[in-house]
């Protein structure tokens, strides 16, 4: 009884904590080979020294292959997973500045300069990496950090940025555009397009890997001419005054 309350805990608003690397890879529809391959791992994430259990290790490296630590050499750049669903599936290292974490930055100077998606979480990082994309992912829609990540981009002729239909695609759009009239615009808008998946694929890059049943060529296919016809140059078509137009009233 003891090991299993350990195992599995309440979360903080409700629901039942707990989730291995097999059970996220099966829902995801990923390899967990590569899923190791690209760092994540399984353990046990303790609440409050108190409580603990079973979540998914997702390591985020530097442009140099490195994952941040502290000054005593603790691991900072890490979150976890805890669970599939519910607001609380993620926690992170004690300490983490997540806003200063792109998901895949070890890779971004390895990839051709022709293009780079940015996208939100890790999970879509995964579909588009199984996919054979270049993905990069911010922790969360509001996560934009202009100083750290615009130079690490700078180099891609265009940049794809995936917005999903709701608050958090707002909330990036709006931190990317300055259409809210409350964020800068970024100095990358104009190497930016924006695109959104089609609503009978999905909101976001796992549920097109899933409708496409895994098959790596048939979502490369599918995603690549997705970024050719449907991306919106938001800039393009803003007024002479260089304001992107609301989130609602454009058509991505």
């Amino acid at each position: 009884m003891k090991k299993k309350q350990e195992q599995e805990t309440q979360g903080a608003r409700g629901g039942k904590l707990g989730l291995t690397l097999a059970e996220y890879a099966k829902a995801k529809g990923f390899s967990i080979d590569n899923l190791k391959a690209w760092g994540l791992e399984d353990c046990i994430y303790r609440i409050k020294g108190i409580t603990a259990c079973n979540a998914v290790k997702i390591p985020y490296y530097d442009e140099n292959g490195f994952i941040t630590k502290d000054n005593k050499g603790k691991d900072l750049s890490i979150r976890y997973r805890l669970t599939l669903t519910g607001a609380d599936r993620f926690r992170w290292a004690y300490m983490a500045k997540p806003k200063n974490y792109l998901y895949g930055a070890q890779w971004a100077a390895q990839w051709p300069d022709d293009y780079i998606c940015v996208v939100e979480g890790e999970s879509d990082c995964h579909a588009g990496w199984s996919g054979g994309l270049a993905v990069v992912g911010l922790p969360g829609a509001g996560m934009w950090n202009e100083d750290a990540f615009s130079k690490l981009l700078s180099r891609f002729k265009t940049i794809y940025v995936f917005i999903e239909g709701d608050t958090g695609g707002n909330t990036l759009y709006n931190s990317l555009t300055g259409a809210d009239g409350k964020h800068k615009t970024t100095a990358l808008i104009e190497k930016m397009r924006f695109v959104s998946i089609p609503a009978d694929m999905g909101k976001d890059l796992p549920d097109v890997w899933r409708r496409c049943g895994g098959k790596v060529q048939t979502f490369h296919d599918y995603i690549m001419e997705l970024l050719e016809f449907k991306a919106w140059d938001v800039w393009k078509y803003a007024h002479k005054k260089k304001t992107a137009k609301p989130f609602k009233e454009i058509n991505i």
